[in-house]
């Protein structure tokens, strides 16, 4: 069941990233990826800010702060994400949808490199070979 969960869950997000991108590009004619951003994160800690006052949302945030390490990681992941949304925005902005989400889409390529490299991840010839093709077919893709 738990599969099943992550594959649709994986699938929603796919379908919801191919819409965004496309919704973005007509938004960025307009306004700029700095505002887009900040708009967009002022709306979802407005949207899910009521979760911090769940059960669940007070332990886990009482979790993370009381754990350096934890703490550590969330920051530094935050930081990526406004990098990353960010430049997923200029791409968009000045390559248009299709072709920035072709560079982007290179990235399961860097989460196991990054998994093996900062974690010690162990990764099978398959999975290195399937995405250095997708690292490969973005290549082709752009040119």
């Amino acid at each position: 069941m738990t599969n099943k969960i992550g594959i649709l869950a994986a699938l929603i997000a796919s379908i919801s990233w191919g819409l965004l991108y496309n919704i973005d590009q007509k938004i960025l004619v307009k306004t700029s990826p700095l505002t887009i951003f900040i708009v967009g994160g002022t709306m979802q800690l407005i949207l899910l800010i009521p979760y911090i006052f769940t059960k669940d949302g007070h332990k886990d945030i009482l979790l993370i702060l009381s754990d350096n390490y934890q703490l550590k990681l969330l920051f530094v992941s935050e930081i990526l994400c406004i990098i990353a949304g960010v430049a997923v925005l200029y791409a968009v902005k000045y390559l248009t949808a299709p072709i920035a989400s072709a560079f982007e889409i290179s990235y399961p390529f860097f989460v196991a490199l990054f998994a093996y490299l900062m974690f010690n991840g162990s990764i099978s010839m398959k999975l290195w070979i399937g995405l250095f093709l997708i690292f490969i077919g973005s290549l082709i893709i752009i040119k």
